[in-house]
């Protein structure tokens, strides 16, 4: 979360050409699409567009389990990685443009921190699977 994923993911559809779709998990959930964790829901809605194009999904379900659920000839899984001090920066600023609430911020900011220190700690068993 706040890693820059959205921005680098819209423009890697940008660069390739018009005939790929950016899917940002975040907007299927603010449309109410899928549900906020439903791996299933996503993979498919994913499986759905790839009938008809080429897909860069933007999204932080990157579990092995849901990386299979994905039926693409081709799949490419890029990390991105920020120091936690840029991040926390990022979530104020992801804050305040949204008008979260003090409940909703404190969420949002706990999640960070866990994300980071899941991927990040240096834990093997954390070890991302791609």
């Amino acid at each position: 979360s706040c890693s820059g994923k959205s921005t680098l993911s819209r423009k890697i559809c940008v660069r390739l050409d018009s005939g790929w779709e950016h899917i940002d998990r975040d907007d299927l959930v603010g449309e109410n699409v899928i549900e906020e964790q439903d791996l299933q829901a996503c993979a498919a809605h994913i499986n759905k567009r790839l009938q008809t194009t080429s897909v860069v999904v933007d999204t932080n379900l990157y579990s092995q389990e849901f990386f299979d659920q994905i039926k693409a000839h081709q799949k490419i899984a890029i990390l991105i990685y920020n120091p936690l001090q840029k991040l926390l920066e990022r979530d104020v600023l992801r804050t305040q443009k949204f008008n979260r609430t003090d409940q909703r911020a404190q969420r949002a900011r706990a999640f960070v921190i866990s994300g980071y220190a899941t991927y990040f700690s240096g834990d093997p068993k954390y070890k991302t699977p791609f």
